[in-house]
């Protein structure tokens, strides 16, 4: 069951697809890398995804299941690893296509586009750490076409 503050999206069998207005990237102390896309969605006007990848995994971690990438929306509630079959990049989106669990602990129904120019500020470092995370371990779901 969702948290009660997440969006109730029913089921839906169109796209969903926002307009990313901010992008904050960076690497966080060697431990990782992020692309975090904040976007306006009809649940709140500052929604966001962030994206995280570990630099390296243990095999601690992969028994774990922390041996993919790491989705958050809003809070930490609203995240889990593996939550992304697929994540695809393109010059002009990301789509986003959830696991069924993904779906769940996020809230947005699969798939999930989210549009992107190459005109907004932090877009080449962002399109730079996806492709380093999809070199990662824990980057086997991001393709680029």
């Amino acid at each position: 069951m969702a948290p009660e503050y997440m969006p109730s999206l029913g089921t839906r069998t169109t796209m969903q697809e926002f307009e990313v207005n901010t992008i904050q990237s960076g690497e966080e102390e060697g431990d990782y890398l992020y692309v975090s896309l904040h976007f306006e969605s009809s649940f709140t006007a500052d929604d966001r995804l962030h994206v995280v990848c570990g630099i390296s995994v243990d095999e601690q971690e992969r028994r774990l299941g922390m041996d993919q990438i790491y989705l958050e929306r809003l809070d930490q509630i609203q995240g889990g690893y593996g939550a992304a079959s697929r994540i695809l990049v393109t010059a002009d989106a990301i789509q986003f296509d959830f696991t069924p669990e993904g779906q769940r602990l996020l809230g947005f129904s699969p798939p999930l586009r989210l549009l992107w120019s190459s005109s907004l500020k932090g877009y080449g470092e962002a399109h730079e750490n996806l492709a380093k995370m999809q070199t990662l371990e824990c980057g086997k779901a991001i393709q680029f076409a």
